[in-house]
């Protein structure tokens, strides 16, 4: 009798242990949450663009999903059978944050905490992305392939995506909630597929345009505007509208704007209609042989066929030399005109994500100075982006001055290519 009542006693003595060691651990995950972005940044984790469904632990059958399939602002979010593509979400890292959008696919509405209100219980809609608090989320890794969707909102208290009342059922609702690591509060991030991410860049706004609250330029909120000669971040692109934060008085804002008229489709100052341009010269010289010395005597091949379509879209002479083969900085051109062309970028040590976010900057007509692994340079002008790489308009890629416009993707960049750089007419 003694040896059972001893083997009972420390049954409940070790699961009095291990019952606080899970408090601990879940007080000290909060604690981590609570009080640092860096100090403690350890438990964050920056997952890969891309569209995802987001399944909770407590109902792995279920998933977060838009109520009646809403694709007006303020639909409700809750959780239901996987069944729907109105389940599926764009994940994207915000460029220079720790912080992310989550963007219901099917009405390119965010996630977003009512009124941003820093308090248990409240609700969480689809309203438009903003870059604002309350729709930004940080995420946790919380261990066994479940992460922790914390929301973006102020004060000291970390509030998450949270299934009300811990329900498993069809149509349970979702809203924000004070971490406490329960089952209601872990999220399985099921990747669909990829998504390029975006790098931003800092550029002049050229002419006046209207401010979006969609990408589908379709909702304005009053007669918001992006004046010329504002400095703009560009953070995102979508269809024909990138995504800009922009200053106003007293701070910035973020809004959507077409992303044919804000840079006029060049580098600035004139305007000109560089795809209209750079069609017909593609229509005239595509599959045709470029014969040396036809534009310059000075250059041949690569260097002066890009340098004769640079000119006949510009009308700003020839771009200039220094990209001979023994110079180590071939990617880089003297430029012959400073008052009429300028360098958008460069990237030496090329990776495909360097290459990536070289080609975010492009604008179509770009002047593309290339130097090979092998160290030879080359020349080319920039067409458009694809999926996952490039368009480029060139001769002599075959060694046989043929005209061609050719698609690389970003690996292929970085597999051939040493260092790039880029040059837009003012």
């Amino acid at each position: 009798m003694r040896e059972i009542c001893l083997d009972v006693l420390q049954k409940f003595f070790w699961k009095g242990v291990l019952k606080m060691c899970k408090k601990f651990f879940a007080l000290a995950l909060g604690l981590t949450m609570l009080f640092s972005t860096t100090a403690f940044a350890l438990g964050i984790t920056y997952p890969a663009d891309g569209i995802y469904s987001l399944r909770p632990k407590i109902a792995p059958d279920k998933e977060l999903s838009v109520q009646n399939h809403g694709k007006n602002w303020g639909a409700n979010v809750i959780i239901d059978n996987i069944n729907s593509g109105w389940q599926k979400w764009k994940i994207q890292r915000i460029p220079g944050t720790e912080f992310y959008s989550i963007i219901a696919v099917h009405s390119n509405l965010s996630l977003d905490v009512d009124s941003g209100r820093a308090e248990d219980g409240v609700n969480v809609a689809t309203w438009p992305f903003l870059c604002e608090s309350p729709n930004q989320f940080r995420i946790w890794d919380a261990g066994n392939g479940y992460y922790i969707i914390q929301c973006a909102l102020p004060g000291n208290n970390a509030f998450v995506l949270d299934v009300e009342r811990a329900e498993n059922r069809a149509g349970a609702n979702v809203l924000s909630w004070s971490f406490n690591n329960g089952d209601n509060q872990q999220w399985q991030l099921v990747q669909e597929r990829s998504l390029s991410a975006f790098q931003s860049y800092d550029k002049t706004a050229s002419k006046t345009v209207n401010a979006y609250v969609m990408p589908d330029l379709s909702s304005r909120n009053g007669n918001e505007r992006v004046d010329a000669g504002d400095n703009v971040t560009v953070l995102r692109e979508e269809g024909n509208a990138y995504l800009v934060r922009y200053p106003v008085s007293g701070g910035t804002k973020v809004r959507w704007v077409n992303k044919n008229e804000i840079f006029n489709g060049g580098g600035g100052g004139t305007s000109y209609n560089v795809p209209a341009k750079l069609q017909n010269l593609i229509n005239t010289y595509n599959n045709k042989t470029w014969k040396d010395h036809t534009y310059l005597s000075s250059v041949k091949q690569c260097k002066e066929f890009a340098s004769f379509i640079f000119d006949k879209m510009y009308g700003v002479g020839y771009i200039g030399g220094g990209s001979i083969t023994d110079n180590p900085q071939n990617y880089l051109i003297n430029i012959a005109n400073k008052s009429r062309v300028d360098i958008r970028g460069y990237r030496t040590n090329l990776t495909t994500q360097s290459a990536r976010e070289l080609f975010q900057m492009a604008q179509p007509g770009d002047f593309v100075q290339i130097r090979r692994r092998h160290g030879e340079p080359h020349s080319g002008i920039f067409v458009n982006r694809t999926g996952d790489g490039i368009i480029l308009f060139e001769a002599n890629a075959d060694g046989r001055n043929s005209i061609r416009t050719n698609t690389y993707s970003y690996s292929d960049l970085a597999n051939k290519n040493y260092a790039m750089s880029l040059y837009y007419a003012k």
